[in-house]
């Protein structure tokens, strides 16, 4: 198994671009711009950086330009792609944003995605790269530049049982809203951060593991007002796995 790794963004954020190039020692080639003349959201360049040209790969990681890594990065994604071969990799659990998760010591890095995927570090089979945009194309049509790539994906991913799954820790970190725009794209006054994000990953993350584990089948915003009730110490665990976070590390 092996990958590349393509950026893609605006050049607006070439600052960002520049900085997120060198730490992961790709060349200039790598960086794919947004290249209409007014912009637009997301789907456009996000399908432009997974279908550019490859060979003598089996995955592809994309990144938005507004990401930083973990040290020993290449090392993570390389054992990822191994353990998790056939699975669509979001790196970034922004579903867990808003509410914890419920392991207490999960003895895998690998957790079910519930249903919020995020574009923040994308790793996907080759394969399915031209599967997924063609799709998109005939599906959406014209209001294809229109549509949220990360709910595209999950769409495609589950008419096709493919599984997405998320890394916990999160090897990379969502930066962009920390410099009070992400031009072209508006923030709503939120900072996009994921808790899970660590620097230095504990060597102890077994992300070689095999399995994946599974997270409550909850909508998200039910789960949110589930927690909420209990916060104020009303309403009861929907079942018995379902446990207040402790600790993950």
């Amino acid at each position: 198994m092996n990958f590349d790794i393509k950026i893609y963004g605006v050049h607006q954020r070439d600052f960002l671009i520049e900085s997120l190039r060198k730490s992961l020692n790709l060349s200039k080639e790598d960086i794919i711009y947004d290249d209409r003349p007014n912009g637009g959201l997301v789907m456009y360049t996000f399908c432009k950086a997974f279908s550019q040209p490859y060979s003598d790969i089996t995955h592809r990681l994309c990144l938005p330009d507004d990401m930083i890594v973990c040290n020993n990065f290449i090392e993570i994604i390389n054992k990822i792609i191994n353990a998790q071969s056939d699975k669509i990799v979001c790196l970034f659990p922004y579903c867990f944003h808003e509410h914890e998760v419920l392991y207490e010591k999960v003895y895998s890095p690998y957790i079910r995605n519930n249903g919020i995927v995020t574009g923040n570090g994308i790793i996907m089979p080759v394969q399915y790269i031209e599967p997924f945009i063609n799709w998109s194309k005939e599906t959406f049509k014209d209001k294809f530049e229109l549509v949220r790539e990360e709910n595209a994906l999950y769409r495609w991913a589950k008419i096709n049982n493919i599984q997405i799954i998320n890394t916990i820790p999160s090897p990379v970190q969502h930066i962009g809203d920390d410099y009070g725009t992400t031009l072209p794209y508006p923030t709503n006054g939120k900072n996009r951060k994921t808790e899970f994000f660590m620097k230095d990953i504990p060597a102890s993350i077994n992300w070689d593991c095999k399995d994946v584990l599974d997270f409550p089948n909850y909508e998200y915003d039910f789960i949110k007002m589930i927690r909420q009730d209990i916060k104020r110490g009303k309403g009861k665990f929907l079942d018995e796995n379902f446990q207040p976070r402790k600790k993950l590390f």
